[in-house]
This record gives structure tokens, C-alpha cells and sequence, in this order.
């Protein structure tokens, strides 16, 4: 979200998460961002936002929606997207070499 803040923005601003119940079998890096995003856009603070955040994992040739832990260990490619409307704020990719993915 660092991005989403306006040129000239100089106060000092903490986005902080406490996970208090969880799916062990997932990560939750997804669910904090869209998190920080709802909690940035009901605030004053301007910002360009909201963003919203997905993971997909391509495991079997097959496209798996917010796949699990051990799905991800499993994955030829793995990505987390975060975006706005209209681009693309971070993108993480992670393949595995000689994937043959098409």
C-alpha cells in the first residue's frame, strides 16, 4: 500500500495485524492486506486505494484459488497479486524450473 500514499505524505503511519484465529493450513498474507486496505479506506488517511490481494497457484496444469500451505509446496507457479482498479501495486511470483506450464 507504501505506493498508494500521496507525494508529500510525511506522517508517520502504522499498519499492524494481529491474526487472532487462523487456518493453520493457510497463510495469511492475502486476508492482511485486504485487512489493511478496508481499515485505510474507512479511515481519513488519503491514500489511492482500495486494493484488493489474491493468491493462485498453478499445481497439475490446474489454476487453485487461495490453494493451502502444503498446495503451495506443491505448486509449479505461485503468485500473489495485489492490485486497484486500474494496476498493479505487487506482484510475487514463484516457479519451479522446467515447469512446462502453458
Amino acid at each position: 500500500v507504501r505506493p498508494l500514499f500521496p507525494a508529500g505524505y510525511f506522517y508517520e503511519t502504522q499498519l499492524l495485524h494481529n491474526v487472532m484465529s487462523v487456518d493453520p493450513n493457510r497463510e495469511t498474507d492475502v486476508l492482511c492486506i485486504n485487512a489493511a486496505s478496508a481499515a485505510l479506506t474507512t479511515s481519513d488517511i488519503p491514500w489511492g486505494g482500495p486494493v484488493g490481494a489474491v493468491r493462485v497457484a498453478v499445481i497439475g496444469g490446474d489454476c487453485v484459488l487461495m490453494p493451502t500451505i502444503d498446495q503451495q509446496a506443491e505448486a509449479e507457479f505461485n503468485l500473489l497479486y495485489a492490485s486497484t482498479a486500474d494496476r498493479a501495486v505487487m506482484i510475487e511470483a514463484e516457479g519451479a524450473s522446467g515447469g512446462g506450464i502453458s
